[in-house]
């Protein structure tokens, strides 16, 4: 950071997971002064000196990150001007310009240049098919319609293989890429996976530190585990596709010379959750429960906490489709902690987190803990937009007070979620009516009972207790027409005894 005199006051830094990015300022009096002297505007007179300022011009730019450089571009342009019709020079001149520039403003250039590179050399050259492959490869990705440049590459490579077979993993692997993206082309990219697959997998791996980042296995392994995982998620075979992602997710750190593959190695925890929301919607719920929470201990690692905490709070949710509710239990535990990590995290999300962690503790049998997560659940939700949700929630606490003797409270709970869900749950009214019952106010539990019997006709519980309640009214005619409704709907009940006993003793 300079001030408006040219004086560095600071520096501007971003740390990467890899390294640094360091920021150099320069007052642009300077660069006016640069661009009018004598060396910005030299003509380049040699093929030598052209080629040798194409190699100082890559200390210069940052080319390789994807930005500008019509510097660059000119030198390459009069190095190929000077080169002739000397095939040599030819590809002296295109594989420095490419080495240097090949994701400035002039790749298409690059990519005639070294198409006709390659028609000089003919089929079986390797520098010459290096730099015509690579180039076609990185137009494609870059195109917003790589269709025929697609097609070149294979049709190139295919031919390449021919002339010269080949055994090099990368070669497989730009095929395999090549024929991902033409339709009709799965089984020569299956192919070329696994041709690709076969040397890769025989490249040794540093067990850790720095030496992992340049190795060649960890490159391979990151860039066919992730061909896998395209190829097989485009074809819905899942468990395939997340044994790629598995690969590559295991030697991530590893750094690839490819900036295209650096930048989707670096969305590995997206494709994560992408494979998990795959699994979810064919109905398998603990691997996307599984999938989700290896996104979020990716964004973990990475410290992104807001990525972080939505791919755990998805693993419990997921989990608990699954009835696993243990995994339930600990990725929803682990949800809420990490929302407090997140500014304004999503409410509606946790609101359910803490909904699903109440149903686990109900059936465990642990009503404390339902009332701990039914009240931040209430909390958290919206009565207008989560009527539902919350309607099931008022159900387990009240279903919870009701096991804590509070049956005033539990009573109020049920009330609060039957308006919440227009009365239309029936295990609501039942809720309501043992609340009732519990406070022996027979006529209120009756008329709960009555309508969990009506909403759920083969609910046997609600027949025997609105009997109970008549009976306590003192209406044994209509109290003994109800028994008779459960023994016919639950005949080898375990209340058959002592009610044909009791309606033995009325003469009924």
């Amino acid at each position: 950071m300079l001030t408006a005199d040219g004086k560095v006051v600071g520096l501007v830094r971003m740390t990467l997971r890899t390294g640094q990015n360091l920021n150099f300022a320069v007052p642009v009096e300077a660069i006016r002064a640069f661009l009018a002297g004598d060396v910005a505007q030299r003509s380049v007179e040699t093929f030598q000196e052209a080629i040798q300022l194409l190699a100082q011009e890559s200390g210069l730019s940052f080319a390789s990150e994807g930005l500008s450089d019509p510097r660059g571009c000119a030198l390459a342009r009069s190095a190929i001007s000077m080169a002739g019709s000397d095939k040599e020079r030819w590809l002296q001149a295109t594989s420095t310009a490419w080495k240097h520039f090949r994701v400035t403003d002039c790749l298409d250039e690059h990519l005639g240049w070294a198409r006709k590179t390659y028609l000089m050399f003919g089929a079986g050259h390797e520098e010459s098919f290096a730099l015509y492959s690579a180039a076609l490869m990185a137009g494609a990705r870059r195109a917003s319609d790589g269709t025929d440049l697609w097609r070149e590459a294979v049709q190139a490579m295919e031919q390449e293989d021919k002339v010269r077979p080949r055994a090099d993993w990368r070669f497989w692997a730009d095929l395999a890429e090549a024929a991902e993206n033409l339709p009709g082309m799965g089984a020569t990219a299956e192919h070329a996976l696994e041709r690709a697959a076969a040397p890769c997998m025989q490249l040794a791996l540093p067990s850790d530190g720095p030496e992992l980042q340049a190795n060649e296995g960890g490159q391979c392994r990151n860039r066919i585990g992730l061909l896998v995982f395209a190829h097989f998620s485009a074809q819905g075979k899942l468990d395939a596709a997340r044994a790629g992602l598995g690969i590559a997710t295991n030697v991530r750190e590893t750094q690839s010379e490819d900036f295209e593959l650096s930048r989707w190695l670096a969305g590995l925890e997206e494709h994560w959750l992408a494979l998990a929301n795959s699994y979810f919607q064919v109905g398998r719920f603990a691997d996307a429960s599984n999938a989700a929470a290896t996104a979020a201990d990716l964004w973990v690692e990475l410290g992104t906490w807001h990525s972080a905490f939505e791919a755990r709070c998805a693993a419990a949710f997921y989990a608990g489709r699954a009835h696993n509710d243990d995994d339930a239990l600990r990725h929803g535990r682990d949800c809420i902690a990490l929302s407090n990590r997140v500014e304004n995290p999503d409410t509606l999300l946790l609101g359910i987190i803490h909904a699903s962690l109440s149903r686990i503790f109900q059936a465990r049998g642990l009503p404390d803990q339902v009332l701990v997560h039914t009240q931040q659940a209430l909390a958290l939700l919206d009565p207008e937009k989560n009527r539902s949700l919350m309607g099931s929630v008022l159900e387990k606490r009240a279903s919870a007070l009701l096991d804590l003797q509070r049956p005033s409270e539990a009573l109020a709970a049920a009330q609060e979620a039957l308006q919440l869900t227009d009365g239309s749950d029936a295990s609501t009214h039942f809720v309501a009516g043992s609340a009732a019952f519990d406070l022996r106010d027979f006529t209120t539990a009756e008329r709960y009972f009555r309508k969990a019997a009506e909403l759920n006709p083969s609910n046997s519980a609600a027949l025997y207790n609105v009997a109970l309640c008549l009976e306590n009214r003192g209406f044994r005619s209509d109290a003994a027409l109800w028994y008779r409704k459960y023994l016919k709907l639950a005949p080898n009940g375990e209340k058959r005894p002592a009610i044909e006993k009791t309606l033995h003793e009325w003469g009924m």
